[in-house]
């Protein structure tokens, strides 16, 4: 394609000089306008032609060898095209649709590959670097200023420390694993000066680290981003390996700065100002985005490795074509413009089209003089589904083409058909004798049950194993502390009342904001936009928790019986325990409250089996069951024990979530739900219980996988299991 400037010089080279033009091209592309390769082509040649007496062979497209090979993913695709290269490799040419495939090509390359030439373009996004400079954008962005102290996000802080370019430091490493460990605290954001922050001014890096995390203007903030980096890129070369890696890091960073710095230049040489640091930052992150690492080689010697605009107007004798699928070639060709569609077609502007006919042209141009092509693609892109370029299409319904088609399943690119995993009791040796200690001395909570039931092999993993997610990263967040605060500012309302009526609930409920401001003062010493909106979401909550309270059908008056308690319970010498967060008694009889933040989930069953299937979507209704059992065995002189979910965000009737029992009844068809008296099924359900315990603690019973795989969807451990 020519740009109009361009276009203008050569007609001015036609008219007053005696130049001659002479085009690339196959006659499959220019005769058969379908084919968009020639879009641009077919009009320069009509208004350029080539000089009668110059005889070019314009028929090659169709007469080599062409090979379609489908494999499941990028990664198997990678591998398997790099063991089919052969000892010859000075004329085979590895071009790369997907740059980013450049690290897995370079290190599954066989030994007997001598010389190895890369020219293209490596996206900085592929890189460490990018991620890093990511993560430190986030945390900036995080910064919160309150009482003359900096405070940092806790989660955005460990994730930075987690980052490969400074984990490998000692004081990072005792910074990490305080902070996990510190259970004293629920707070999100921690302060810059505590002593939660370890000291680390005996390394430049981590330094000029604790340097950014200030309040800084743009302008100091972008001039110690640059020293950070320029310190990474000397600590790589300090460390410096013949990793592929490593040497990708160091370009990486060394392109990184130089954009940068440019735009600091430009900042300073013009004068200009940025106040806004989320202007700013989404600024550096544009140029970020745009950034390539160009590399390059010896292009007469060697395997040629090449991205596909670099292969334009080369021969060879073989070309492995790799990533040839529909998203990547040609891929989504839109670009965000304000002017339209149509506008830009009717003044010759670029359109998605246009793009596309230069990829066209580059991908027909690259195999039309190949003695032998071979074309890949994967038939999934990470979790999706993908499907072979347009490209690939062409030739295959071309009779022109004689092409073979190969495809490999799972086993070229992914592990053997998972087996389901049993782990043996009786090879545990001292891990199981511990469990079983540790359940003599503590006993099961019902989380512990759930899990077993859910899965046997996650149970496994967290109760033998002990492998905690928090362990391995702490998930807190302001939202999730609602839930936490929401439980507090309920017991506090409710703090050493015992018979509370309609009238007492009114005064109860005058002291919401005063008991919320206490509660605020205890949590967070700060105050800012997210803590006050946290603030007024709690607010709202439990004014609508006592509206709904405040009206006829209404849990009051009651006797509270216990806030935020712990029960317990003994099967066969076995503690089951939990932690309750209401129990009131009315004249409807006991109920055992759980308040909720979460979406609303059915707490309604058919028998009590069902509460002791795998189907996730009963594990509400299992954990009603649990404490109205273990109530119901500390309180044998209740007759009526019911359970209830209170959902906090939607709460709007009493009564509603109440754990019920489907049952028939005469002439009608659907199963009609009545709230369920526990006491009633209180002695299956033990039976249950104790036969789940049982199988937990059997050395004869494998823990093994769980066959309902939506369990898996969100489980901490699908990937130790393999489960998709």
């Amino acid at each position: 394609a020519l740009s109009r400037a361009e276009e203008r010089l050569f007609e001015k080279l036609k008219t007053v000089t005696s130049v001659s033009f002479l085009w690339e091209y196959d006659n499959e592309y220019i005769d058969n306008e379908q084919y968009s390769a020639g879009l641009y082509l077919r009009k320069l040649i009509k208004k350029f032609p080539i000089p009668e007496d110059f005889k070019i062979n314009t028929d090659n497209l169709g007469h080599s060898s062409v090979k379609v090979v489908a494999l499941p993913n990028e990664i198997s695709m990678a591998k398997y095209a790099v063991s089919q290269l052969s000892n010859n490799e000075q004329d085979i040419a590895l071009v790369l649709a997907d740059e980013s495939l450049l690290p897995v090509i370079l290190n599954s390359l066989p030994v007997n590959i001598g010389k190895v030439n890369v020219t293209m373009g490596f996206p900085i996004k592929q890189t460490v670097a990018y991620t890093f400079i990511k993560q430190l954008f986030k945390l900036r962005q995080q910064l919160r200023k309150s009482n003359n102290k900096i405070w940092i996000a806790r989660n955005s802080w460990l994730e930075l420390l987690y980052h490969p370019f400074l984990y490998d430091n000692e004081s990072v490493q005792n910074q990490i694993n305080f902070l996990i460990k510190d259970k004293t605290s629920s707070l999100t954001y921690i302060d810059l000066t505590s002593e939660k922050f370890i000291q680390v001014s005996n390394n430049q890096v981590l330094t000029k680290l604790y340097e950014l995390c200030n309040d800084l203007t743009n302008v100091n903030f972008l001039e110690l981003l640059l020293q950070l980096l320029h310190l990474l890129e000397i600590k790589l070369l300090d460390n410096h390996t013949d990793m592929v890696e490593i040497e990708l890091e160091i370009q990486a960073l060394r392109k990184v700065y130089n954009a940068f710095s440019t735009f600091k230049d430009l900042l300073d040489n013009n004068n200009i100002e940025i106040a806004d640091s989320r202007l700013f930052d989404r600024l550096l992150n544009q140029i970020l985005q745009n950034q390539k690492i160009d590399l390059f080689g010896e292009p007469l010697d060697g395997l040629q490795i090449m991205g596909l605009m670099e292969s334009r107007l080369l021969d060879f004798e073989k070309v492995f074509l790799l990533s040839l699928n529909d998203k990547v070639i040609p891929g989504d060709k839109f670009t965000p413009t304000f002017i339209l569609y149509s506008l830009r077609k009717y003044f010759g502007l670029s359109t998605p089209e246009k793009r596309e006919a230069i990829d066209a042209f580059h991908f027909y141009r690259l195999i039309q003089r190949s003695q032998e092509a071979v074309l890949f693609y994967s038939q999934f892109i990470g979790s999706e589904e993908a499907d072979k370029s347009p490209y690939i299409r062409q030739l295959l319904f071309n009779k022109k083409w004689n092409i073979s088609e190969k495809y490999y399943n799972d086993k070229m690119g992914k592990s053997p058909e998972n087996k389901s995993i049993e782990i043996d009791k009786k090879s545990l040796g001292n891990k199981w004798d511990n469990f079983i200690k540790s359940v003599k001395e503590k006993g099961f909570s019902q989380n512990a049950v759930s899990s077993f039931i859910q899965c046997p092999l996650k149970f496994y993993y967290e109760r033998v194993e002990n492998l905690k997610d928090d362990e391995l990263f702490p998930e807190e967040s302001l939202d999730k502390d609602l839930g936490l605060l929401f439980h507090e500012a309920v017991k506090l309302l409710f703090l050493n009342k015992k018979e509370v009526d309609i009238a007492e609930l009114e005064k109860v409920k005058a002291n919401i904001n005063e008991t919320v401001n206490q509660l605020f003062a205890q949590k967070y010493n700060f105050s800012w936009s997210q803590v006050l909106l946290l603030k007024e979401q709690l607010i709202s909550m439990l004014d609508k928790f006592f509206e709904v309270e405040l009206n006829k059908n209404s849990h009051f008056p009651c006797e509270i019986i216990c806030l935020e308690k712990d029960i317990e319970a003994y099967i066969n010498n076995i503690k089951l325990f939990g932690r309750v967060d209401m129990i009131i008694k009315n004249s409807g009889g006991v109920f055992v409250l759980d308040f909720k933040t979460g979406s609303e989930k059915d707490v309604s069953f058919d028998n009590i089996d069902n509460l002791f299937s795998t189907n996730s979507k009963l594990i509400y209704a299992f954990q009603l069951a649990f404490y109205a059992f273990l109530f119901s065995k500390n309180h044998e002189n209740e007759k009526e024990i019911f359970a209830e979910n209170i959902y906090i965000k939607t709460y709007a009737e009493a009564y509603k979530k109440v754990l019920s029992k489907k049952e028939k009844v005469e002439n009608k068809k659907a199963l009609q739900k009545s709230m369920l008296n526990f006491v009633l099924e209180k002695l299956e359900f033990e039976n249950k219980i104790a036969e789940i315990i049982k199988n937990i603690i059997d050395v004869s019973q494998p823990f093994v996988q769980t066959t309902d795989t939506k369990n898996c969807e969100y489980c901490n451990f699908k990937l130790l299991c393999r489960k998709k």
